[in-house]
């Protein structure tokens, strides 16, 4: 792409932010972002833009250049590190390109080479995740990054969160692509604001096809799932219902003829509706990693993979006794208590340290588990 076509590209996602996947449609019919700028405007208002769209684009073209638009977009190149991914650039992530509607650009922030990672997973599902989806997710990310694996998500509420969250604190590397602006004080949820900053620090990466100063849109979200489910090989559902926006990405990832498996869940649980449908429509279920290195091992970058091995876990004697009361169900305190026969104050001791280190799982619910 010509050098000279960025600053047209970049004014053109500016235009049109709320409708990009039809800058496609223009690009076939004109050729390049330049000649769409220049563009009369009944023949964009013939593309059957919204109202909305039409009178943006009238009152930026009046308002500011091409040449200030970029100069802008400089500024904070320079400030928050944003850089401008091109779908010609060598550093494009080249499965992203085999689907439909590919973003023309990808406004970046953090480590790049992460896009050209051999191995990348996807793991969505809903903003409500339960204990029991949060465990999933941290079983299936200490297999990714064990495998060195980059770890894709949506920075959303919930499972999207803890897949950022459990790659960070295994020292693993995570993509998020955000549904808003690259912009600190624009990413969205605001209060994920940190978590992104966590990315960054850690080596990561988050990106989005919508520019700096963009309004956030309830529609975005939906439009950047087939960017989630394009930069992989595989998408794992976790935990969602009916409606949820998961579904979406794992629709764009059969579209894309990528790899779908979904975690099974309880018949009487919403947050397995959805998941327990896609294995229904023919998603592999996801039962272990076996079940997603499975699928996956007749591509190269999935053969012969070794797993970094876990250092074994230290354990008292003491830790170890009560560990062993929780491994046929889940218990309360006070049933722990009555079956170890120790003191409240030793068995409150042991359990919150056999929590802190991971051999025990808090239910949420007044009951413990001991972790498989």
């Amino acid at each position: 792409m010509l050098q000279n076509e960025l600053p047209y590209l970049h004014a053109i996602h500016v235009w049109l932010a709320s409708e990009l996947p039809r800058l496609h449609l223009l690009m076939r019919q004109f050729g390049s972002a330049k000649k769409i700028w220049n563009a009369p405007i009944p023949l964009l208002q013939a593309a059957r833009f919204q109202k909305e769209t039409i009178q943006r684009i009238v009152n930026l073209r009046s308002q500011l250049s091409v040449q200030q638009l970029w100069q802008h977009f400089c500024e904070l190149q320079h400030k928050q590190q944003v850089r401008l991914i091109t779908i010609n650039d060598a550093v494009y992530p080249p499965l992203l390109k085999e689907i439909a509607q590919p973003p023309y650009v990808l406004y970046c922030r953090g480590n790049v080479q992460l896009f050209l990672e051999t191995r990348a997973i996807a793991i969505v599902g809903t903003r409500k995740a339960t204990t029991y989806g949060k465990r999933v997710v941290k079983d299936i990310v200490q297999h990714c990054v064990g495998m060195n694996a980059v770890t894709v998500s949506g920075l959303a509420f919930g499972i999207d969160a803890a897949v950022h969250k459990e790659t960070i604190d295994a020292d693993g590397k995570t993509i998020a692509v955000l549904g808003s602006s690259v912009l600190d004080n624009e990413i969205a949820p605001s209060t994920h604001r940190v978590l992104a900053q966590n990315v960054l620090k850690k080596n990561g990466l988050i990106i989005s096809e919508y520019p700096p100063n963009t309004p956030t849109n309830k529609w975005y979200f939906p439009e950047r799932n087939r960017i989630i489910a394009g930069l992989t090989q595989a998408t794992i559902v976790v935990e969602a219902s009916l409606k949820s926006g998961s579904l979406i990405t794992a629709r764009y990832a059969r579209e894309s003829n990528r790899e779908v498996l979904a975690v099974p869940g309880s018949l009487y649980t919403d947050l397995a509706c959805g998941t327990n449908a896609l294995i229904a429509q023919g998603a592999t279920s996801y039962l272990s990693f076996d079940s997603l290195l499975g699928m996956l091992q007749h591509l190269p970058a999935y053969t012969n993979i070794q797993q970094k091995e876990t250092p074994p876990l230290f354990l008292s004697l003491e830790e170890k006794a009560v560990l062993h009361i929780f491994q046929s169900a889940p218990l309360s305190l006070d049933k722990a208590i009555e079956q170890s026969g120790l003191p409240t104050a030793q068995i409150l001791s042991i359990v919150t340290s056999l929590t802190l280190k991971g051999a025990l799982l808090d239910l949420d619910n007044g009951l413990f588990s001991a972790q498989q």
